[in-house]
């Protein structure tokens, strides 16, 4: 059979080729879909590492202190997280730790109840893996970020 000079030969894909191909394809967002799942995996892991890491390693540093220092470093503690006002900071601070309480009488303006009215405290704020945020001191019922 003779060609003519202009005519085109196209190669049309069998069924065998064209299935190879959709297997192919298919196979190939098998394996993007595997990709991002382990992915997915991979920093959900990573994300209960470092907040359990904050938890466990970290303590929340009443343990130094005794007697009254030890109640005011507590008070702090149970009012820390109300005082950081934005849901953000709160997100962020998995774990507070009391630094330094410093007895300072009568220079601290306090709830009635509260044993804080002569002392100033100073905490220090972590998030994920123990990275050390912000700091902020209280004295009486005000908070200062530092």
């Amino acid at each position: 059979m003779a060609r003519n000079a202009g005519e085109q030969f196209i190669l049309k894909p069998g069924p065998l080729e064209q299935n190879g191909q959709r297997a192919g394809a298919r196979r190939v967002k098998v394996i993007k879909l595997l990709e991002l799942l382990i992915l997915l995996a991979m920093l959900g892991i990573m994300l209960v590492v470092g907040f359990a890491s904050t938890r466990l390693l970290i303590s929340d540093g009443v343990e130094q202190f005794s007697g009254a220092e030890r109640a005011a470093a507590e008070d702090v503690l149970g009012w820390a997280y109300t005082w950081a006002d934005h849901p953000i900071e709160r997100a962020l601070s998995l774990k507070i730790q009391v630094k330094a309480v410093e007895f300072v009488p009568g220079r601290c303006p306090a709830r009635a109840f509260s044993t804080l009215y002569n002392y100033r405290v100073a905490l220090r704020f972590y998030t994920l893996f123990g990275i050390p945020t912000w700091t902020a001191s209280i004295c009486g019922d005000q908070l200062e970020w530092q």
